[in-house]
């Protein structure tokens, strides 16, 4: 006997919040917050890779198969 169609259904998994783009003031607040939190070294991002330009194709084979584990890097070099 199979089991009841809402008993086979996944949880659904939640969204991270989104910055409102149709209100600015909220947007421009947030994003000030944001950067400040950044310049005071409050938040730090994670880096968990880093590529030369020349392996782009390896990051963007990377990300696509959700192989990355923080935020990747293509580092442009002079």
């Amino acid at each position: 006997m199979q089991p009841a169609i809402a008993e086979r259904r996944r949880p659904a998994r939640r969204r991270p919040p989104q910055i409102p783009v149709r209100e600015p003031e909220v947007q421009k607040h947030l994003m000030s917050q944001l950067t400040g939190w950044l310049a005071d070294g409050q938040l730090k991002p994670v880096v968990g890779r880093v590529f030369a330009l020349e392996d782009f194709r390896d990051a963007f084979r990377t990300m696509q198969t959700r192989g990355a584990l923080g935020k990747m890097v293509v580092r442009i070099s002079k």
